[in-house]
Parts: structure tokens; C-alpha cells; sequence
């Protein structure tokens, strides 16, 4: 019998943090430290990512959706997360 690989992709992840925090790809693409293009092939399954994309993206997946589980579900779609959402490893950051 064959067995799905159900590990998280990097869109799902996208996909999750977009839902918690209504941010837009722009944004999340800031966040990241990557282009918007590079977030929405990534959100469409057109392509892998580096690895340290997929870093950035599993901790700012962490950090905002364990906020949204300890916050509950947003009042509006403000962009109060941008201040501590972002990912302690991106690819602007140097040894």
C-alpha cells in the first residue's frame, strides 16, 4: 500500500499564515526576505523553494499560528502581526 507523504509544503504553510493574519503576499514576501513572485509560486505549487525559504517560512508559520490559536480568531483583518511575525532566520540575516 502506498503512503502519502503528509508532511507540511511550503504552501500550505503559506496558505495557513495568510488565513491567520490577512497579510498579503507583498507583505509576506517582506517578511521573508524573499520577492512577492517567489511567495506566489511557492502558494501555487509552481516550484520549490530554497531551504532557507522554507526555514523563514516554518517560523513565521510557528510564530503567527500559535499566536492565532492563543488570540483566537481575528476581529478584522488589521496587520497587527507584522511587528512580531517576523522569522528570526531569513535570508537577509549574516553570520
Amino acid at each position: 500500500m502506498d503512503k502519502k507523504n503528509t508532511a507540511p509544503s511550503a504552501a500550505k504553510y503559506l496558505a495557513d499564515i495568510k488565513a491567520a493574519t490577512g497579510l498579503s503576499e507583498p507583505r509576506i514576501a517582506r517578511l521573508l526576505g524573499v520577492s512577492q513572485p517567489t511567495v506566489n509560486r511557492i502558494v501555487h505549487g509552481q516550484g520549490d523553494c530554497k531551504s532557507t525559504t522554507w526555514m523563514a517560512i516554518a517560523e513565521l508559520h510557528r510564530k503567527v499560528c500559535r499566536r492565532a490559536v492563543a488570540d483566537g480568531p481575528p476581529a478584522n483583518s488589521t496587520n497587527s502581526a507584522d511587528e512580531d511575525a517576523t522569522p528570526t532566520s531569513t535570508h537577509r540575516m549574516t553570520p
